[in-house]
């Protein structure tokens, strides 16, 4: 009966963390988070990088939208080896406290950013 109780007690405490708190795709600590979580699109953050690309990027639920100032628009999925890593077999985004490194194979990645 005490592990039948106990059971229920963990199920019970994991269906109330799962609404709550920034969801996996987050681009940082902090960032805001979209009322839907139904893949609807997230924040929109500007990016400079160091190369002068600019990179803006739609985050969402699973993937992020990243359009550069040349008007290429990609969609990177969600990357499991680490929330804030966007990528394609091509092109990355990879979130670093606010900031962020792009890659577009085979070019070493650059360093953008935040635009304020």
């Amino acid at each position: 009966m005490s592990r039948l109780a106990a059971i229920f007690c963990a199920s019970a405490l994991l269906a109330a963390c799962a609404g709550s708190g920034p969801y996996y795709g987050a681009p940082y600590p902090g960032a805001p988070v979209p009322a839907s979580r139904a893949g609807a699109p997230g924040p929109e953050v500007m990016y400079q990088c160091d190369d002068l690309t600019a990179v803006t990027v739609q985050y969402g639920l699973n993937q992020a939208v990243a359009t550069l100032n040349s008007g290429l628009e990609l969609t990177l999925p969600l990357q499991r080896i680490g929330s804030g890593f966007f990528a394609t077999p091509t092109h990355s985004f990879q979130v670093r406290s606010g900031d962020g490194l792009w890659a577009a194979a085979p070019r070493p990645p650059v360093l953008c950013r935040i635009k304020r």
